[in-house]
């Protein structure tokens, strides 16, 4: 009697006879019902779903949200490597979703795939643990769902669930390219044309994300250098044929362009386009300052593996398979081998740049890598429980769902809105005067402009010069609506970067229309505060009758501070920072136009919660400035200010008002949490000429942090 389909007549641990292949080397079959474990996994991660959906983006958010909005509402493209996949997808949610704000629908895409991305590793999970012979250990029926959710929140994933942005399209398209990927190596049933498949997503991924696409093409050569050394010429030729029509999605980029549509770049060249998609503009930035290839492994390795919660159980679990497994269970070690050599393959994005934890897209390139260990996690401890009760399977299960999250900025992550950003944010487009050149250098501005003038028609009457793109052309044309300018670039005085460029703007401008700059360097510290901008009238004036008191976002430039206590801090606290950072900038300038009180204040709210109880004097200081600002200490690995850092220029600032005993104290205050405070009142001491006190404060934060050399060397250089 024969044995059902998809069954051995062979006794349990010998290796059954070669099944017909098909021409991908596929074992055909019938089709089969879903793996144990994966209903549950998809019920969990709809559930999910739903409560990501109502807690995304609704107005401005972090970093490249802005942009992402402009390229998908306009069909444009955004930063390089244009996304162009995401901009049609985003424009689709704009037009299906009849309800609700712009940015919101956009943010539903992220929702969308990051939870296709958890069912992805679900099903692959659930197909691994898969047998034959219906031996489930006992963790099988929960580690889907386990591994799910350990992706969902894992640190790589999770900042990327609730704002618009790429990377969770380009997780899922990566991920389920593995998947089929892995099937076609494994030889699965129903796999015919996984190979093409797989091929056909890592080609779509090169129209969202290169290096996502990079680690599926990776994974790829692994899994055939392992397994599937005997496929055809032919077979791998249809495969690159279906990764080169995926592809292909790149060529909306020159017909978008040629029709008008909004790029940040050149896409109507061959070169152009090239330059654009590989991000030729973005290469001297990669890894600068943080060594070689080599220096960076162990770092990424580790973001990617810690969080995992299964390095202890990998070398066990590994070394239980293939001592004590029967020949068929052989097999199956060397796939899940395989897929943790996958999983290593996938971290080559990563390895692009230096790790930086503060920065989501800067983690978001581990997140292939991420998932793919917690799989290798969910197979290890179904290895390792097999043969020990159902206790030990869930108390393995909740590791593999819990640690991920454990290691993971839930707090900062999850909330979707910010809305002192949004506060932020309208004060910005509201500041300028009519017709003004507006300067902005910080990308939140930079990304705030784009969306309001391209998705709401804000301000068409403004020039606006962002001043990290001042030397490219492109950018230069956005300018020629305005009388003053033609679209042409315009240079000024000598020098390299942006500076000649942004002063060809202002020559221009300059006695002619008013110049809103967010940095005081550009307008050499001159002009009225109005909102986060120095606004320089024609004439010159300051204040002329005093109408920036008198505007809408000078009256409410205080508001995103109030918030900052009960706002959600965004990721790693950046939300909160880009608010601090411009409450810092703004309370220097009232400090040297003799708002003393004011500029205090600033200080003082922008430091809680960090601010000890009482480190203030009785009242504050109401004097001008006896003396120029001592530099500020800050912490180089963080993006944006924290409040510890505002603490520090809170005591500089009371340093420059004379309150140089009310500085020490809140130092000494400080110092109990925060080592810096000794660097910080180093300095202070050093601007007194109390120099012998200034060594004594240096060695002793010199003594603590050697590594940090980089940070207290430039004072070290003036102590005689």
């Amino acid at each position: 009697m024969s044995a059902p389909p998809g069954h051995s007549a062979e006794p349990e641990g010998a290796l059954a006879p070669p099944a017909p292949h098909g021409h991908d080397g596929s074992v055909p079959g019938p089709p089969a019902s879903p793996p144990e474990g994966l209903r549950e996994a998809r019920i969990l991660i709809a559930i999910l779903g739903l409560a990501l959906a109502s807690n995304a983006a609704a107005g401005p958010h972090l970093f490249d949200a802005g942009e992402l909005v402009h390229a998908g509402f306009g069909l444009g493209a955004s930063h390089p490597p244009g996304q162009p996949l995401h901009a049609l997808l985003a424009h689709a949610a704009i037009l299906l979703v009849p309800f609700g704000p712009i940015a919101w629908r956009v943010g539903l895409v992220s929702v969308l795939f990051g939870c296709l991305a958890a069912g992805s590793v679900a099903a692959l999970v659930a197909s691994s643990l898969a047998r034959p012979e219906g031996a489930s250990g006992p963790a099988s029926r929960w580690l889907p769902s386990a591994a799910s959710l350990g992706v969902l929140g894992a640190p790589a994933v999770l900042p990327q669930l609730t704002r618009p942005e790429v990377y969770s399209l380009a997780l899922f398209l990566t991920l389920e390219s593995i998947r089929h990927l892995l099937a076609w190596a494994w030889r699965l049933p129903d796999a015919r044309g996984s190979l093409r498949r797989a091929a056909l997503l890592a080609g779509l991924t090169v129209a969202v994300h290169p290096p996502h696409a990079l680690a599926a093409l990776a994974v790829g050569a692994v899994l055939w250098g392992v397994h599937r050394r005997d496929t055809r010429i032919r077979t791998l030729a249809t495969a690159a044929l279906a990764c080169t029509a995926g592809g292909l999605v790149l060529a909306y980029m020159p017909v978008r362009s040629g029709a008008g549509a909004a790029m940040w770049g050149e896409a109507t060249t061959l070169r152009g386009l090239f330059e654009y998609v590989s991000g030729h503009a973005y290469h001297r930035n990669l890894g600068a300052g943080r060594g070689s290839l080599w220096t960076r492994l162990p770092e990424v390795l580790g973001f990617i593996l810690w969080p995992s919660g299964i390095v202890a159980l990998v070398g066990a679990g590994l070394t239980l398979m293939v001592l004590r497994a029967t020949a068929r269970q052989r097999l199956r070690a060397a796939g899940v081998g395989a897929l943790a050599c996958a999983a290593g393959a996938a971290s080559t994005g990563a390895l692009l740049q230096a790790l930086e934890p503060a920065n989501p897209d800067n983690i978001a390139y581990a997140a292939p890598a991420m998932a793919l260990t917690i799989a290798v996690g969910a197979l290890f401890v179904d290895a390792t429980t097999r043969r020990r009760g159902a206790a030990h399977g869930l108390v393995g299960a909740l590791m593999v769902a819990a640690l991920p999250i454990a290691g993971a900025d839930v707090r900062g992550a999850l909330p979707g809105d910010l809305p002192s950003l949004e506060t932020l944010a309208f004060g910005a487009l509201d500041g300028p005067p009519p017709r003004a050149l507006v300067v902005v250098e910080s990308d939140l501005l930079g990304a705030c402009w784009i969306a309001g003038r391209g998705v709401e028609g804000a301000r068409p009457d403004v020039a606006l010069l962002i001043e990290g793109l001042s030397t490219s052309s492109w950018h230069w044309r956005t300018l020629a609506g305005h009388p003053l300018f033609d679209g042409s670039p315009r240079r000024a005085g000598p020098g390299t970067g942006y500076g000649p460029w942004v002063r060809g703007a202002l020559t221009t401008a300059l006695g002619r229309v008013a110049i809103a700059s967010e940095s005081d360097l550009t307008v050499e510290g001159r002009g009225a505060m109005v909102g986060p901008y120095l606004v320089l009238s024609p004439t010159g004036a300051d204040d002329a009758g005093g109408w920036a008191a008198r505007t809408f976002a000078e009256r409410t430039a205080d508001v995103p501070g109030w918030m900052l206590e009960g706002s959600p801090p965004g990721h790693a606290d950046a939300g909160r920072g880009v608010v601090r950072a411009q409450d810092m900038a703004r309370a220097h300038r009232a400090l040297v136009r003799g708002r003393t009180a004011a500029a205090l204040s600033m200080l003082r709210r922008a430091s809680s919660p960090q601010r000890p109880a009482r480190p203030e004097p009785d009242g504050w200081p109401t004097g001008p400035m006896r003396r120029p600002e001592a530099p500020v200490v800050r912490d180089p690995a963080r993006i944006f200010p924290s409040d510890e850092d505002a603490v520090r220029a809170l005591a500089t600032a009371l340093h420059a008002v004379g309150e140089q005993g009310a500085a020490a104290t809140l130092l000494d205050a400080q110092a109990t949490r925060d080592d810096r405070a000794w660097l910080q009142l180093a300095w202070l001491l050093a601007a007194d000429g109390m120099l012998d006190p200034a060594r004594e404060a240096l060695g002793h934060y010199a003594a603590l942090h050697p590594e940090r050399a980089a940070e207290w060397s430039a004072l070290a250089a003036r102590l005689p």
